[in-house]
């Protein structure tokens, strides 16, 4: 007589919720449905909440509130200031096995972006160059800021292009120097199109955030005489 021992497996809990949340938003929905169990079906849910103000000032969890402890989305309201939310859930599957998780909510205002190209949202050049101070283009991300705390990260990238060689590869000869700094230079790698040129700056909690892309706007010597 042979007896068949099936274990149950654990099931896996899983939350999808929004990283931050920035004014006027105060609202943070999180929910478990992607959550599973392998051999059988998630049961039952339990949501821990757990706010901490990071700031003396506008910030207040006193009034923090939640619901939906036992339901697969859990609402927590009034997040407001520098706070961060700490959301634990717990599933249990039809068999009494547990799992558990936890992610992590910040709520502060938003980070702001600002990119500049010669001193505007465009400039123009020649290709070839009459002069070779002409190839060099001065990028500047330093007016950015974030009103909880410092700009930690900056990046520069191309992210469209009218080059006809495609955006890979007008990338990969895109010469950008400083390109993780606050203030790029373009020292050459084009050819008469336009380039896009987004820059992406991080907060201290290593929130991104992209602003609108500055464009260079790359004139064959036929039709920038005027220009030169």
């Amino acid at each position: 007589r042979t007896v068949t021992i099936t274990r149950n497996a654990a099931p896996v809990a899983r939350i999808s919720a929004p990283f931050a949340v920035f004014p006027p938003t105060t609202t943070v929905v999180a929910t478990a449905f992607d959550s599973s169990d392998v051999d059988g079906t998630i049961a039952a849910y339990q949501w821990r909440v757990e706010a901490t103000a990071l700031s003396s000032e506008g910030s207040d969890t006193s009034d923090i509130g939640a619901t939906g402890h036992n339901t697969p989305t859990v609402t927590v309201t009034n997040m407001r200031g520098l706070s961060v939310l700490v959301l634990t859930l717990t599933v249990t599957d039809n068999d009494g096995a547990t799992a558990t998780t936890t992610t992590t909510v910040i709520a502060k205002a938003p980070t702001v972006a600002i990119a500049e190209v010669e001193g505007g949202s465009m400039a123009h050049i020649v290709s070839p160059p009459a002069r070779d101070g002409l190839r060099h283009v001065s990028l500047d991300g330093s007016l950015s800021y974030d009103a909880t705390g410092a700009i930690s990260a900056w990046a520069w990238s191309l992210v469209s292009t009218s080059d006809p060689r495609g955006l890979e590869a007008t990338r990969a000869a895109l010469t950008i120097e400083g390109a993780d700094t606050a203030h790029a230079t373009v020292t050459g790698g084009y050819t008469a199109a336009d380039y896009a040129i987004a820059l992406t700056v991080e907060d201290a909690y290593g929130i991104p955030v992209m602003a609108d892309a500055v464009v260079i706007r790359v004139l064959a010597i036929a039709s920038a005489t005027l220009l030169d």
